[in-house]
């Protein structure tokens, strides 16, 4: 037999011997078995004579590799040269190894035909007129160039904004009704911008030729950036909806991947490492069927496809950390060179991930982990970061009945005008002091975009003298505040509970990007901090600046998380807040992360017609959520890593306070607020479990510091410095979920007290349960007291553990 493969043009022939005689006579007829080359094209070929039949000579290639990756890959056997695989094109092997590895072919990267670099890129300069704050239009000089939007001055030609479009980036026409009535305006939206910007034409040429002119400059860049975006082959669009396949660097021709195993059914990933990057794909090995029945399938996939399902853009960030990413925090910013692997998913679609650049050293790659973050469409806003440890301060938002104060329960009397403005607007934020007696202790820190600063200095209305007025410490660049018509010195009343406690006084200056003071500010001061308005200059600040991310998603095992994000508000002001969800799910060796909009995972809501609470999670930041009557708020915990869901709801009128655990209180049931007749102090709340609650409702240091100076009087103690009592009390009440008895378990535990003699009585087991050592020295005066001893250690701390929390004296004597 003469068997010939390969192109039509020049095919390959091969000739195969079968005696003629065995091929008459079933019972003289052998099977036989002979593998084929044809050139790079590796096949078998098989005769049988079944009965009933004719003979049948059967040409089966014994491993079939097919790419559904979107990418061009090699493949090699280590039995053939390497050749490049296009994307969907089954290819022969003949492994005779077992073995296979792939590569990344790097002719065509992106696997689709080269962009058309011949046309010049679209060019188009005119003058425009750019919507500002208050409905002015400010003209500016716009030019398209290069694929950037370019905002210069009109008169002087000096540039204002200059931002990159991107092949996201669309246009359109605004209906004059939106705009009052202008004509010829247009808005470019795009996933990095946050806030549409508004440009009028001055004619309707003109803006025929802007619209054309973006419209060509996307179109190129998508053709230069996605040649070939869409996932087809093997994809199930009706499930999975369109995908789109992310860019993956140039790994060399060198990197190829680990040895895959092709002689047993398998499923899972591997992985191409290219110094700072990791490559993975999704690889099974498994029999075929059909026609196909004596061939291996080795089908190369995507290994990670995020699926957004929600109604707005997700930026994902991939990486490979050194370890649980779970317990990692990403950087407020990444990096340029990090950002350049974060892509955009539209909403309802897909896109394939392939590679995880290195968030870690070489040696710490080895235990690694891949993860994602997330975050939406929009612009980072105003931002405090310690110059030190560039952690981020947390800025409240300033509303109604807003409590400036972290440990106090007090509010401002009526803003001024212009504040009423910016809180209207939703553009004041507040870096909210400690308390009235306590220095804010900020420091120096630094503001990541251009705003107006008002400073709030308190001057306490109970003092008999007054202290040396701000002008006298307070550098020049700072402007005490006045009113815009009478141009009155602004001053607010400070209150608690409907009384007055001290006035404050405002002062205020423009402060650029970059590093701010605000070292040795006196007590009761806190910071309003206003993000400037929106105008040409603005504008390239803000496309230069992104919303926080989300925690790190694991990659490496299912299941699922809800993460609190931040979106740009309506205004361009401010952010609201959005919950997500991320499941992941495996199918296959396609591991899927579905994100889609989810409700929010605990929700207050104040069903009182006239009362305004306050609501408190106490965490580093004392972060007060302000209800309004007949409102509500949606919210998470900051951290995720303790089980306890405690928080505190404040009546600010009647001053009512309550601890609720959101665990046992359970969905949909009442908060009921129980006054006290004379609320308690760190003097006078009694040594239990209620009076160590009632002082911490209080959130005041001072309280709490003389509490636990009478609970360390009370436990015998004697050697310790009001000093020391108060640092220690700080650093007890920074910590999570405490109570009256973890407050003397540490003090025993830290040899702050002697601990207790023991009482072989009933009363004085009860008093031994306080802690593992107090019931070590119970159980050992017991064993004394009957003649006894113990010569276990091992065993005496398994009694004590067993009786630690249940102890019964006369079941611990038997």
């Amino acid at each position: 037999l003469t068997i010939a493969a390969g192109d039509q043009g020049s095919p390959h022939s091969v000739e195969v011997d079968v005696q003629a005689a065995f091929m008459h006579d079933r019972r003289r007829f052998t099977k036989l078995t002979q593998p084929l080359t044809f050139g790079n094209l590796h096949c078998e070929l098989q005769c049988s004579w079944a009965t009933g039949s004719c003979p049948e000579v059967v040409i089966f290639g014994a491993y079939i590799i097919l790419n559904k990756t979107g990418l061009p890959l090699c493949v090699s056997d280590e039995a053939d040269a390497s050749q490049a695989r296009h994307p969907h094109a089954p290819v022969l092997l003949r492994a005779t190894k077992n073995i296979v590895k792939v590569s990344i072919d790097q002719v065509d990267t992106c696997g689709g035909a080269a962009a058309d670099t011949s046309a010049e890129p679209p060019r188009h300069e005119c003058h425009l007129y750019m919507q500002c704050a208050n409905l002015k239009w400010q003209k500016v000089k716009g030019e398209l160039a290069d694929g950037f939007l370019v905002l210069n001055d009109s008169e002087t030609d000096d540039s204002l904004a200059k931002v990159k479009l991107s092949q996201h980036t669309s246009c359109e026409e605004v209906e004059k009704s939106r705009v009052a009535g202008q004509e010829h305006v247009f808005c470019i939206r795009d996933p990095s911008f946050g806030r549409a910007p508004l440009l009028h034409a001055e004619s309707t040429e003109a803006l025929a030729e802007w619209l054309r002119s973006i419209k060509r400059t996307v179109d190129r860049l998508q053709s230069r950036f996605v040649p070939n975006p869409d996932l087809r082959v093997g994809w199930d669009a009706v499930k999975h909806g369109k995908c789109r396949v992310a860019k993956v660097p140039q790994t060399g021709r060198d990197a190829w991947s680990d040895n895959i195993p092709v002689q047993a059914t398998y499923t899972g990933e591997v992985a191409i490492k290219s110094g700072s990057t990791r490559v993975f794909f999704g690889v099974q090995v498994q029999r075929l069927g059909g026609l196909l029945v004596n061939s291996t399938g080795v089908t190369f996939t995507p290994r990670f496809v995020v699926q957004n399902r929600t109604e707005s853009f997700v930026q994902v960030m991939p990486a490979f950390l050194p370890s649980d990413p779970r317990h990692l925090r990403l950087p407020r910013e990444a990096e340029p060179d990090q950002l350049d692997h974060a892509v955009w998913v539209p909403p309802k679609e897909s896109i394939a991930l392939f590679h995880f650049p290195l968030w870690c050293s070489e040696w710490q790659a080895a235990k690694g982990s891949k993860a994602i973050a997330l975050r939406l469409e929009g612009c980072a806003q105003l931002e405090l970061a310690d110059a030190k440890s560039n952690e981020g301060a947390y800025l409240q938002r300033v509303t109604a009945n807003f409590m400036p104060y972290r440990n106090e329960f007090c509010q401002l009397g009526p803003l001024p005008t212009e504040l009423r403005t910016l809180v209207g607007e939703g553009r004041l934020r507040c870096l909210r002091g400690h308390s009235l007696a306590r220095k804010p202790g900020f420091g120096n820190m630094v503001l990541n975009m251009g705003a107006e600063v008002f400073l709030a200095v308190l001057e306490s209305s109970s003092s008999g003298s007054s202290s040396s007025p701000p002008e006298s410490w307070l550098p020049a660049s700072w402007v005490r505040m006045r009113a815009d018509t009478s141009r009155e010195e602004v001053v607010v009343d400070l209150r608690s509970r409907n009384e007055s406690v001290g006035k404050i006084w405002f002062f205020r200056k423009l402060v650029d990007k970059g590093p701010i003071s605000f070292e040795d500010l006196p007590c009761g001061s806190f910071i309003f901090l206003a993000q400037l308005p929106l105008s040409a200059e603005t504008f390239g600040h803000m496309v230069g600046t992104r919303l926080p991310w989300s925690r790190w998603v694991s990659l490496d095992k299912t299941g699922d998380d809800v993460h609190e994000l931040h979106a740009q508000a309506m205004n361009g002001h401010g952010y609201t807040t959005h919950f997500l969800r991320s499941s992941l799910q495996v199918e296959s060796s396609t591991a899927f992360l579905v994100v889609s909009s989810e409700k929010a995972p605990y929700r207050v809501e104040n069903r009182s017609p006239s009362r305004t609470l306050a609501m408190i999670i106490p965490d580093s930041n004392q972060q007060c959520r302000v209800l309004p009557p007949l409102s509500w708020c949606a919210f998470d915990w900051p951290s995720h890593d303790t089980k306890t869901r405690k928080f505190i709801v404040h009546d600010v009128l009647s001053s009512k306070r309550q601890w609720y655990d959101a665990g046992e209180v359970g969905p949909g049931q009442s908060l009921d607020l129980v006054e006290d007749e004379s609320p308690a102090t760190g003097c006078t709340a009694p040594l239990t479990d209620e009076g160590y609650r009632s002082v911490s409702l209080l959130m005041v240091q001072e309280e709490m510091t003389k509490y636990v100076e009478r609970v360390y009087r009370d436990m015998g103690g004697h050697r310790h410095s009001d000093r020391d009592l108060a640092k220690f009390a700080a650093e007890f009440s920074d910590r999570s979920s405490q109570s009256f008895r973890k407050l003397r378990q540490e003090m025993v535990k830290t040899n702050m007290v002697p601990r207790p003699k023991p009482v072989l009585s009933e009363a004085g087991c009860n008093a031994a349960m306080l802690c593992e050592e107090t019931m070590t020295d119970f159980v050992v005066a017991l064993l004394a007291a009957g003649g006894l001893s113990y010569s276990d250690n091992l065993l005496l701390r398994g009694f004590v553990v067993q009786h630690l929390l249940h102890a019964d004296f006369q079941s611990m004597i038997k």
